[in-house]
C-alpha cells in the first residue's frame, strides 16, 4: 500500500523522541546489550536519552560490533538494513520502525521468539468505527473470548509510521498479526479521525479498501445512530478526562454546558459518520469485503446477542469461551453524569433555535 503524504522534518524528529525513548524503555527492563545505528537526525534524540548510538550515514563494512543485537533507526531504514545484514549476517538486526514497532504494540519484548503451528491461518478482522461508540466494550468482551485480543494499534504515532515513505507496510502488519494473533484470530481497531488522518478524502479509500480485499480481512462497523448522545460523551469525556467508566469509578464534578464545544463534536461524529458509511459501502459493494454493521444501542441492550452475531461472522464457533464478566467491562458515561439528559434537552432546544433563526 502505498500512501501520498508530505514528508515534513518536524514529523520525523515527532517520531525519533517517541522512538528513542520507546528504546530506553526496551533496553533498560530487559537488560539487552545492544548497538544502536543510526544517523544525524536521530542521535540528537537517542542522546537526550542517554543513549549511545553509532553513526551509520553510510554502512560500513569493517564496523566493529562486539554486541549480537543491532537496532536501526534510520531514515534510509531500507537501504541501510539490506547493508547490514549482508556485512553482519551473525547478528540479530532489528527495525524500529518494523520489528521493535509491531512488538510494542503487540504487546511483547521484540526479542521474543512467536510462533504458530505450520499452516494455521489467521483470521484478521477491523472494528472502525467514530469515538464515543462502545468501542472499548467491544473490545474488551471480545477479549475476555479469546477472539483475537482486538486492541487500537493505529494512532498518532503509527499513522506517522504507516505514512513514511521507507514504511515496509505489508511485511509491519504481517508481524504484528503473527505476534498479537490469539486462538488463531488477530483484531484491530480503527477510529474514524485516524483513519482520515491516513486517507484524507474518499478518493484514497480505495488504497485502504484494496489492501483488505488483498490479505482478506473482515470488517466490523459499529455504528452509533444519537449523535447527539455521542456528542455528550465525548463533551463529558474530554472535561473531566474520564474516557471509561468502570465500577469504583470516582465521583466528577459535572462540566458546564457548553453549545459550541458540543455542537462541535456533533458535527465532527456527522461528517465523519458519512465517510464511514461510504468506506463500508465501498469495501462491500466493490471490493466483496465481508462487513457486519454492529448497533451501539443493540450491543449495550443485548450484548450476548451482538457478540453471537460477530463470532458467527468471524467463523468462530469453535473456540472454547468463557462466560462474559461483565464487572471487567467498562459502563456507560450517561449512567455516571447526572446531568447528561438535562443538557442533551438544552442542546436540542438550543439547535433548534439556531435552525429556526437561520431559516428566517
Amino acid at each position: 500500500m502505498t500512501l501520498r503524504r508530505t514528508f515534513r522534518e518536524s514529523d520525523e524528529h515527532f517520531f525519533a523522541k517517541t522512538a528513542a525513548l520507546g528504546l530506553r524503555r526496551f533496553l533498560e527492563t530487559r537488560g539487552a546489550q545492544a548497538h544502536i545505528l543510526t544517523d544525524s537526525l536521530h542521535s540528537t534524540e537517542i542522546a537526550r536519552n542517554g543513549l549511545f548510538s553509532i553513526s551509520c550515514e553510510t554502512s560500513d563494512p569493517n564496523i566493529q560490533l562486539k554486541h549480537n543485537i543491532l537496532v536501526l533507526l534510520h531514515r534510509h531504514e531500507r537501504q541501510v538494513l539490506r547493508q547490514m545484514a549482508a556485512h553482519h549476517s551473525d547478528k540479530n538486526i532489528l527495525s524500529v520502525r518494523h520489528d521493535v514497532a509491531s512488538s510494542l504494540l503487540a504487546g511483547i519484548w521484540p526479542l521474543a521468539p512467536f510462533s504458530r503451528p505450520q499452516g494455521q491461518q489467521i483470521r484478521k478482522y477491523l472494528i472502525l468505527c467514530n469515538p464515543r461508540s462502545g468501542s472499548t466494550y467491544l473490545t474488551e468482551a471480545l477479549s475476555q473470548l479469546g477472539v483475537g485480543e482486538p486492541r487500537e494499534h493505529l494512532r498518532e504515532e503509527t499513522v506517522y509510521l504507516f505514512s513514511n515513505k521507507s514504511f515496509r507496510f505489508a511485511y509491519f502488519v504481517d508481524q504484528l498479526t503473527k505476534k498479537a494473533e490469539h486462538n488463531g484470530f488477530f483484531g484491530t481497531k480503527v477510529i474514524s479521525h485516524f483513519f482520515k488522518s491516513l486517507f484524507p478524502h474518499r478518493s484514497t479509500f480505495h488504497l485502504a479498501a484494496r489492501w483488505l480485499q488483498r490479505f482478506d480481512w473482515k470488517l466490523i462497523y459499529l455504528r452509533r445512530a444519537d449523535k447527539v448522545d455521542q456528542a455528550l460523551s465525548a463533551y463529558f469525556a474530554k472535561q473531566t478526562n474520564l474516557w471509561h467508566v468502570e465500577d469504583g469509578a470516582p465521583v466528577v464534578t459535572e462540566p458546564p454546558y457548553d453549545y459550541g464545544s458540543i455542537r462541535r463534536f456533533y458535527d465532527h461524529f456527522v461528517s465523519w459518520e458519512e465517510d464511514l458509511e461510504f468506506f463500508t459501502g465501498l469495501c462491500e459493494k466493490k471490493y466483496g469485503i465481508p462487513v457486519l454493521t454492529i448497533s451501539y444501542d443493540d450491543l449495550w441492550r443485548d450484548p450476548e446477542s451482538s457478540l453471537e452475531a460477530i463470532l458467527g461472522f468471524l467463523g468462530a464457533w469453535g473456540i472454547p469461551r468463557p462466560r462474559l464478566d461483565h464487572s471487567r467491562l467498562p459502563k456507560r458515561v450517561a449512567a455516571h453524569h447526572r446531568s447528561i439528559s438535562v443538557y442533551k434537552t438544552k442542546f436540542l432546544g438550543d439547535m433548534g433555535s439556531q435552525s429556526d433563526g437561520a431559516g428566517g
